[in-house]
């Protein structure tokens, strides 16, 4: 093994990572795969399952949040199928299942690599992916949090984040407590556009939620806004 790169094993873990991910979003994403969360489908097994359909779901979403399923798909799904109240707690619980997921898969695979590759790297990119890397680490519960209020995309930051030092505790509670605004708001959403899809029509939609839908979505816009505004930029040091 030569001492100038990172061991075969790194890189070939890291291969692994990146051919993992992309064959999940190309399924997901170009290949149709999404179309098994198909509403009428989902409901139907759903109700069959009892009991354990909440368990079912929880688990559904987590997989699905390591397959790179987008959220939005998911809670919407999920407020649509159960009470608001429990939509949302199983929405909370699901998605952090699956960034958890995520964010194994990537640590193990990926951050070696990265770690070694970023050691070795010189000039101004590889100073600011090192600037960036050291702030998401530093900050750690604060900088996952923000990022999530930020809608960065979910499966984005599920497989980014692990390559830096943050750790599995910091992340776990940053995402719970950023998606807990974004959460709450398309589960509303969903909530409501409940009886459009099983009517079929949007004449059962009332006024007052689909405005406080929008309302609910630009205040969560906003939050991070706020935030940043308030406290500043993570410190750099």
């Amino acid at each position: 093994m030569s001492r100038d790169g990172p061991a075969t094993g790194t890189w070939l873990k890291f291969a692994a990572l990146v051919a993992f991910v992309t064959t999940m979003v190309a399924v997901v994403h170009f290949a149709g795969g999404i179309e098994v969360l198909e509403y009428d489908r989902v409901q139907a097994q759903l109700a069959a399952a009892g009991a354990w359909a909440p368990l079912i779901y929880v688990a559904v979403y987590a997989l699905a949040t390591l397959a790179t399923v987008p959220g939005t798909v998911l809670t919407v799904l999920g407020a649509a199928l159960f009470p608001l109240g429990w939509a949302y707690l199983l929405v909370l619980i699901g998605a952090t299942l699956g960034a958890c997921l995520s964010f194994v898969v990537a640590r193990v695979l990926g951050r070696d690599a990265v770690e070694q590759s970023l050691a070795r790297a010189t000039g101004g990119f590889a100073e600011k992916v090192r600037e960036w890397t050291g702030r998401v680490e530093r900050n750690g519960i604060f900088a996952i949090a923000y990022l999530r209020l930020a809608y960065v995309p979910f499966p984005l930051l599920n497989y980014a984040a692990p390559l830096t030092g943050v750790s599995l505790r910091d992340f776990t509670i940053g995402t719970l407590l950023g998606i807990i605004p974004g959460a709450f708001v398309f589960v509303f959403m969903g909530n409501t556009l409940r009886d459009a899809w099983e009517t079929g029509s949007v004449a059962g939609l009332q006024p007052w939620q689909v405005a406080a839908s929008v309302v609910l979505f630009g205040v969560s816009l906003s939050i991070p806004i706020v935030l940043q505004r308030r406290f500043g930029p993570p410190r750099k040091g």
